[in-house]
């Protein structure tokens, strides 16, 4: 499913519509309206890339998400915004797209994403991401 006019809702203004979800896990194939600004990163300029690499170069950082819901894919890329307050986190993936997600509570002492980071830290084990 592919959007016109910039996948904006009528509905939810400055927000975009997914063109895919899998669990906890909106993807676009464009940046997302409602993160469209980088948080909790010294780049300030929001970009797509389609390799690890291009991430690196741009970000100079990538992460592994995880979920604990047994529902919704792992991720890789940069996570770039953060917004705790509204619930809201968006990566950049190694293939384009973006990803966009909220936390919840799995349990009484649990939530449901873990952020590792990688680059430039580690390397983290690649997860097939479909």
């Amino acid at each position: 499913m592919h959007c016109a006019s910039n996948c904006a809702s009528s509905s939810r203004p400055g927000y975009t519509e997914p063109d895919d979800v899998s669990g906890a896990v909106s993807y676009y194939d464009s940046i997302p309206q409602q993160c469209n600004e980088v948080r909790g990163l010294k780049q300030k300029v929001v970009k797509a890339g389609d390799s690890e690499q291009e991430l690196i170069d741009h970000y100079g950082i990538t992460f592994l998400v995880r979920f604990q819901d047994k529902e919704s894919p792992a991720l890789y890329g940069t996570l770039y915004y953060q917004n705790p307050r509204k619930n809201l986190y968006c990566m950049a993936l190694t293939d384009g797209r973006f990803a966009s997600f909220s936390d919840s509570q799995i349990d009484a002492n649990r939530r449901n994403f873990i952020q590792e980071v990688c680059h430039p830290l580690k390397k983290c084990e690649r997860i097939k991401i479909d």
